[in-house]
C-alpha cells in the first residue's frame, strides 16, 4: 500500500520544485521593475499591447487596484499570472 502512494508524493514534490523554479526565474526576470507597476510596465513585462493588458486587468486574470483612474499592479500578481499560465503551472 505504501508503494502505491509513493509515486503520487514524488510527483507532487517534483511539481512543487518545478513551480518554485519557475517562480524564482520569473522573479529574476522582473527584477528591474518596481514592486508596483503601471500599465506601461505591464505591457513591457508581458510583451502585450495596452488593450490586451487592460482586458487582463478588467477580467481579473491579473489582480490589481486602482488609484483614481490609474491601475496599480503589484509585481507579485504579474508573476502569479505568468506561473498560472505556464505549462507547468497550468
Amino acid at each position: 500500500m505504501i508503494l502505491q502512494t509513493l509515486p503520487v508524493i514524488v510527483i507532487k514534490v517534483e511539481t512543487f520544485h518545478s513551480v518554485y523554479r519557475i517562480r524564482k526565474e520569473a522573479s529574476e526576470m522582473f527584477d528591474d521593475y518596481k514592486d508596483i507597476v503601471n500599465i506601461d510596465d505591464l505591457c513591457e513585462m508581458l510583451c502585450l499591447g495596452k488593450n490586451s493588458c487592460y482586458m487582463l486587468l478588467r477580467n481579473g486574470s491579473i489582480r490589481s487596484f486602482r488609484v483614481g483612474r490609474v491601475y496599480k499592479i503589484p509585481k507579485k500578481y504579474v508573476i502569479d499570472y505568468v506561473i498560472k499560465n505556464s505549462q507547468i503551472g497550468a
